[in-house]
């Protein structure tokens, strides 16, 4: 029984160590794995291409001063909409996004990343004015309802919004070195997501300067006026983008 139980013990000890170098091991290739990912993310951003590309990106969404907040409290609050009409826009928006997606492949993926952009952010622009009409409620006046022009207006800027995230992201592929798409890809979603928080920040502050409040809507057009120009302004260095001929050539390379 002794010599039993000793055996029982040892084998439990043995069973322990390999378990324990099991883990280290784990442990040790998944540090290394990270090691890869963050050279490889880094080696992308070394290229100028990608690093002006993304600058570019981040500060098209990032100067934009976003009146989200401001335009769903004016909306609910002071023209009394349900908010399960701004939500249903959105889900209109978001299976626009996937026919915008759909045409995209077949007709625009040969357009070049600067053309296809200039015309977003411009079309981006005048969607975005659209709101003046809401608020000046100028649809009712051209015998729109608001849940009607909200499903149609809020829904299309969702739609060229979102959908300028696409073209951007397939050049970037066609830039990428092997190895590293899915690092640079998300490492583009956090900068979206952190530019995002800027132009929310912006739009605080501007229809503060502005005197916007729950019982004063007067300088809400202005807001928005300022919002749709801010948009144009990303268009000064759209020359960070790559053209067609070098995203060619750095994909032959």
């Amino acid at each position: 029984m002794p010599n039993k139980s000793f055996f029982s013990e040892s084998k439990r000890d043995e069973l322990g160590i390999q378990a324990i170098k099991s883990k280290r091991a784990a442990e040790c290739t998944f540090m290394k794995n990270v090691q890869k990912q963050v050279s490889g993310l880094l080696g992308a951003l070394k290229n100028q291409q990608i690093a002006y590309s993304l600058a570019w990106f981040a500060i098209s969404y990032a100067m934009i001063p976003i009146l989200t907040g401001t335009m769903f409290f004016f909306q609910t609050q002071h023209l009394k909409l349900d908010p399960a009409i701004l939500g249903l826009a959105k889900v209109v928006g978001q299976f626009g996004l996937l026919l915008g997606s759909i045409i995209y492949n077949r007709f625009l993926k040969d357009i070049s990343l600067r053309k296809l952009l200039v015309s977003m952010q411009i079309l981006l622009s005048f969607c975005m004015l659209s709101d003046i009409f809401l608020v000046n409620q100028l649809n009712i006046r051209l015998g729109i309802p608001n849940s009607v022009y909200i499903l149609g207006a809020s829904a299309l800027v969702e739609v060229v919004s979102l959908f300028k995230i696409l073209p951007f992201t397939v050049s970037l592929a066609q830039l990428c070195p092997p190895g590293c798409e899915g690092s640079l890809m998300a490492f583009v979603m956090s900068v979206q997501s952190l530019s995002s928080i800027i132009s929310g920040y912006l739009g605080v502050a501007l229809v503060s300067f502005l005197g916007v409040s729950s019982e004063n809507y007067s300088r809400l057009p202005l807001a928005i006026f300022i919002q749709s120009m801010a948009t144009l302004v990303p268009l000064i260095w759209i020359s960070f983008l790559p053209d067609r001929e070098s995203t060619k050539h750095q994909k032959d390379e």
